[in-house]
């Protein structure tokens, strides 16, 4: 089904529009209409969900980690958003944006396993292999070390963990076994 939406000046003005594209770090160069259909695309299941599913959660952060939800399955795709972008959309401060999403990774595990782990395969994938043997990585989300100090407890027992490269933000040494661990569990071909 397609489904049409017009706007006019009084609806949605460009200052308007300037604010939504600026908040979603969409520049000007990028396509304003894709974003702009991703965010239509993902407000709309939220109110199908309320008429066809169980109604609203009565809670003020589930229902956020509702709209969070739908904003990864919708806008975002194929990757966790940054702490910094859910505080630009949800207008929070740093702390609890990082809160809002953990809640969400939590409540909706099951519904974002492959978005996790396109997550993890995309930081992993662009980590570089030093001459030591181990990687460097580049994570600037704490969702994401978080995520790899989970599958570690899980399935690394007696590897090392990640460790932040002194005097660099969100660059991250990764052991070679350790790497090699999470490459498989998140399907990341080390050839």
């Amino acid at each position: 089904m397609i489904i049409r939406i017009e706007l006019n000046e009084i609806d949605f003005s460009e200052a308007e529009a300037r604010t939504v594209l600026d908040s979603l770090d969409v520049s000007e160069d990028d396509d304003e209409n894709v974003a702009l259909s991703r965010l239509a695309k993902s407000a709309f299941l939220e109110y199908k969900k309320m008429f066809v599913g169980r109604g609203l959660p009565t809670r003020a952060d589930e229902v956020m980690q509702d709209r969070l939800l739908f904003l990864i399955k919708n806008y975002f795709v194929d990757r966790l958003p940054f702490e910094y972008e859910i505080a630009k959309i949800f207008q929070l401060p740093p702390s609890q944006s990082r809160t809002l999403l953990r809640n969400t990774r939590s409540r909706f595990r099951t519904e974002l396993g492959d978005v996790i782990r396109a997550t993890l395969r995309s930081v992993l994938e662009s980590g570089e292999q030093r001459e030591e043997g181990d990687w460097e990585l580049t994570i600037t989300s704490d969702a994401v070390v978080e995520e790899i100090g989970m599958i570690l407890l899980q399935k690394g027992t007696g590897l090392q963990p990640l460790k932040k490269k002194a005097r660099e933000t969100g660059r991250y040494i990764c052991a070679a076994d350790t790497c090699a661990l999470l490459q498989s569990v998140v399907g990341v071909s080390n050839e």
